[in-house]
């Protein structure tokens, strides 16, 4: 799969775990306790963590560096603000998670699409070569983090939440 549109997809997963975050913190706000609140926090760690991030920061962005270190700098200064985020959700009170799981929502969003124009960008000046060679290392990282149905169990994932939420 070209490089760019896996990006794509993966950004799609991320938002809609995001989306899944903020049914959580509506829920908390209302004085209900999200019971699957545990279950979306994993889900990112598993996914936005350890694959996706994973994909940017091993494979994309030490490429990417030759285009514009200070983007890429900015860019993993974001990555460690969310990890961050999502560290102060699991461990906050109902208040607190409610706060960070909306600072964290904001941080994504602008995050997303800064990522997408700057990877268009630069895809258009990257070699066929490197651009192979992105596209077999986030297979690579696919195959290691993902498992056995890869991005769709991801994604079945993402809906069977939603449904078990009521979304």
């Amino acid at each position: 799969m070209d490089w760019l549109k896996e990006i794509y997809i993966d950004h799609g997963a991320v938002e809609g775990i995001n989306g899944l975050l903020m049914a959580c913190s509506k829920d908390l706000a209302k004085g209900e306790e999200s019971a699957r609140l545990d279950d979306v926090l994993e889900l990112a760690h598993a996914f936005t963590e350890l694959c996706h991030h994973a994909k940017e920061e091993k494979v994309l962005f030490p490429v990417l560096r030759s285009q514009s270190d200070i983007q890429v700098c900015r860019l993993l200064n974001e990555h460690d603000l969310g990890k961050k985020l999502i560290r102060k959700i699991k461990e906050g009170e109902k208040d607190e998670k409610i706060r960070n799981i909306v600072t964290y929502d904001a941080l994504l969003k602008a995050h997303i699409g800064k990522e997408n124009r700057f990877f268009k960008e630069c895809g258009q000046k990257l070699a066929s070569a490197e651009q192979r060679a992105l596209s077999e290392g986030f297979a690579r990282i696919d195959a290691d983090t993902l498992g056995p149905g890869g991005m769709d169990s991801i994604l079945g994932r993402i809906t069977g939440l939603k449904a078990g939420m009521g979304r």
